[in-house]
């Protein structure tokens, strides 16, 4: 497995520990990766947050009051997996970088699991 292959299963793991959120299929496409998804509202708006954090494309963009609380929401993420300074693969790589931070914050991924992203794609340490 290439290390973009794997930047990407990453992701996609990360993304599934999202309450309410859930990858529904992934795959490689020239500059960039292409992330399925499908979740409730709130779970997707945070992801849309996160998403912006790491320069990674998403549609559609929702918008809080045009949706219906508690229906299933399809959005799609297109981050590029280009290299950009130290990032290897780009907006995919800070993706996984700020899911990590973020999903450690709300205590969802134990410092232990959030550092062994995050040395590996050589970004801030989370603390215990």
């Amino acid at each position: 497995m290439s290390g973009i292959e794997q930047t990407l299963d990453d992701v996609c793991a990360l993304i599934d520990r999202v309450p309410d959120c859930s990858v529904q299929r992934c795959h490689l496409e020239s500059d960039r990766a292409v992330i399925e998804i499908a979740g409730e509202l709130p779970a997707l708006m945070a992801l849309q947050e996160v998403c912006l954090a790491a320069n990674a494309d998403i549609e559609p963009w929702l918008r809080r009051n045009a949706q219906v609380p508690g229906a299933v929401v399809r959005q799609t993420l297109f981050p590029r997996v280009t290299p950009r300074d130290l990032i290897d693969h780009g907006s995919l790589q800070l993706l996984g970088i700020h899911l990590a931070w973020g999903l450690h914050r709300l205590r969802l991924l134990s410092a232990t699991e959030a550092n062994r992203f995050l040395q590996r794609w050589r970004a801030g340490l989370v603390e215990g």
